[in-house]
């Protein structure tokens, strides 16, 4: 997926949903319009970042319990200090008046296009957003990273007044670089992903060779200095083939594992077979590739999924370690014509690189939103707590109407890689935004089960603006969200073109979104934005557990009231029954309001000494309610039974054998 703002997809939206998705689904061609063999100049765009804040658990749901950055107590203090007050409901989607200039705020790091991909929150609060940057002469592209505070202004204990520019290569020999993806680990150092191309190598006034793109990752210290410790000088490149022409190599998301080792996933370009595929490489914390994954031991896996041009976008890591990536992929030889068109794409691997076939049967799946009429394509990928996977991404229809010429698209899928009926149409959800076209770029969870995604939106065939929609768990729109109870909210800056990438939803419910917005006087700038949103997340709870009871007998728990949240959240069980205040019981998903008590009951084990759990979530925090049966009756020694057994057996036993003696001596 070549994402290119030289060389941009036929909607240019001048310059904006080529600064949003630098790549348009293997479209537009390479950095000087030169396209490979079979490329199709398609008009599907999808983004390639996104933010994987708890990448072992659930992305871009921020939970006070599980992430694997714990936020500072101060920091949960801060961002819960609205929640003892109830949320008005009507604010829902407002833009935040504390962050920025109301709600919105730029950077620009040179005169011409400064893109942000991707955002991650720090541990403290503040933020990190990471893309590109031109240089001053407009011919150079590095990696782009800038810090905000917790109002949305630069922190300037981070880099150079707030921002640090990185080039992977030494003037002259340097050109380009892009970073797709950011994650911050839990020491606090910051891991950016994505491309890095140099000049064309050239000996006695020719051109003798030419240096692609090729994965790229930086690794930076908390005050935005290069972090050493990783590879040598903090910055490490990976050529994934061996043939010089085919270094066509592109990291467009990235996640971390529990044990420290670095998981990206992006596009390569097969020069043999002329199309591009799955490309997922797995690093130690080090940046040494790690040769326990894949088939060849060389950290590398790389899969073709359909006919021809298959590329992934986003990737999670699932609890049980395995490695989830969606993209797209296209569903004949050739997709320049009207008999092919791309799919949403998906691939499961085991820890170890190799496919899993509890995934669809092979470890793959595609699928598409039509027939031959729309490209469809995943930007990001989710995974739900209760194991459904969620991708968001494009549908257009690729030709040049531009009146509702491309859609939200979402996908949900079942834990085993089969399209989940229950969501949308037969697993699928197409939402129109603006009058042109629209395309996501960014999808979030949040604990109370609603999908937060981001994109752009076009309304006069030239200017963009940041487009958000948020969806109920079974697809439909959340009305309760946004401008008139539509469930979208889109923002502009001004009367300039302007794109979201990436969204995050903070501890506190509130919703931070990453792109790009044109400046008056210069090219694109960072651009950011934050709404407000209630916390849907409790705090911590659980009930009093209980010992020592009968087997086989209902008990019930203590009544606890949840804190910590000032919205509308769910509720389910497991492993038992719920009942709301004074409610009926129930094992059924549900609601609970601020204030509302939870109770649970359950059915003792009808073993001795055995505890039985019952599990209510709420707001994506789990307490349990446990109960220990009593110990087995103890039997004396010599076979002579305790009391309880004496009543079980000794007393019967007696009395059979007075009426037996009885009976002898008549």
């Amino acid at each position: 997926m070549c994402r290119s703002d030289l060389n941009p997809p036929k909607i240019s939206l001048n310059g904006f949903f080529v600064a949003r998705m630098e790549h348009s689904a293997i479209r537009g061609g390479r950095d000087r319009g030169q396209a490979p063999p079979d490329f199709h100049p398609g008009y599907t765009t999808f983004r390639f970042s996104n933010l994987l804040f708890y990448p072992n658990l659930i992305r871009n749901i921020a939970m006070k319990t599980l992430h694997i950055a714990p936020l500072s107590a101060a920091l949960l203090l801060a961002l819960s200090a609205n929640s003892q007050a109830a949320f008005d409901p009507a604010q829902f989607g407002a833009l935040d008046p504390n962050f920025g200039s109301q709600g919105k705020q730029t950077t620009s790091f040179s005169p011409h296009n400064d893109i942000a991909k991707d955002l991650a929150l720090q541990s403290n609060g503040k933020l990190v957003l990471a893309g590109f940057a031109y240089n001053n002469e407009g011919d150079d592209r590095d990696f782009a990273l800038l810090r905000y505070n917790t109002d949305g202004n630069l922190d300037t204990t981070f880099g150079t007044g707030g921002k640090i520019t990185t080039a992977f290569f030494a003037a002259p020999n340097d050109l380009s670089e892009v970073a797709n993806a950011v994650v911050i680990q839990p020491d606090g150092k910051i891991i950016a992903a994505g491309w890095t191309k140099g000049k064309p190598i050239i000996q006695n006034d020719e051109v003798v060779g030419f240096n692609n793109r090729i994965f790229a990752l930086a690794r930076y210290n908390t005050d935005g200095t290069l972090d050493k410790s990783f590879d040598v000088d903090g910055l490490v490149t990976t050529k994934l083939r061996a043939a010089v022409e085919s270094n066509e190599d592109t990291i467009s998301d990235i996640a971390l594992q529990a044990d420290g080792k670095i998981v990206v996933t992006g596009w390569s370009y097969d020069a043999v077979a002329k199309g591009y595929d799955f490309a997922t490489v797995r690093y130690l914390s080090n940046g040494a590739l790690d040769t326990s994954f894949g088939a060849a031991k060389n950290g590398i896996v790389l899969t073709a999924i359909g006919e021809s041009d298959d590329g992934a976008n986003g990737i999670v890591i699932q609890p049980d370690g395995k490695i989830l990536v969606a993209g797209m992929s296209c569903n004949s030889q050739n997709c320049s014509t009207i008999n092919g068109n791309d799919d949403f794409a998906f691939a499961r691997y085991n820890p170890d690189g190799t496919l899993d076939n509890t995934f669809n049967d092979d470890g793959k799946a595609s699928f598409s939103t039509a027939i031959l009429i729309y490209n469809d394509g995943a930007s990001r990928v989710i995974l739900q707590p209760d194991g459904r996977i969620v991708a968001a991404g494009g549908r257009s229809k690729g030709d040049d109407n531009y009146r509702q010429e491309g859609d939200f698209a979402l996908v949900r899928l079942n834990a085993n890689g089969q399209l989940d009926a229950s969501f949308g149409q037969v697993g699928w959800v197409k939402t129109p935004i603006g009058l042109d076209r629209s395309d996501a770029a960014d999808l979030a969870y949040r604990a109370d089960g609603k999908l937060v995604v981001v994109g752009a939106a076009m309304y006069n065939t030239v200017n963009t603006s940041f487009a958000m929609a948020t969806y109920n768990p079974n697809g439909s729109l959340a009305t309760s969200f946004g401008q008139a109870a539509s469930g979208i909210v889109t923002t502009t800056f001004g009367a300039n073109p302007s794109a979201a990438n990436a969204v995050m939803i903070q501890p506190n419910g509130y919703i931070t979104v990453a792109g790009s917005a044109q400046s008056p006087a210069y090219g694109a700038d960072f651009a950011a934005a934050r709404y407000l949103a209630a916390d849907v997340t409790p705090n911590p709870f659980g009930f009093t557990p209980l010992g020592s009871q009968e087997v086989s007998t209902k008990l019930e728990s203590n009544s606890v009231t949840p804190s910590g949240f000032d919205g509308s959240t769910s509720i389910s069980v497991q492993n038992g029954e719920y009942r709301i205040n004074a409610g009926e019981y129930t094992t059924a998903s549900g609601v609970i309001n601020p204030g509302d008590q939870v109770t649970v009951r359950q059915t003792t084990s009808s073993s001795y000494n055995t505890s039985n759990t019952s599990v209510v979530t709420i707001g994506g925090v789990r307490g349990d309610f446990a109960t220990t049966t009593r110990a087995l009756p103890e039997s004396g020694g010599g076979g002579v039974v305790g009391l309880e057994g004496l009543a079980l057996f000794g007393v019967p036993l007696l009395a059979w054998a007075r009426r037996r003696f009885a009976g002898k001596a008549k």
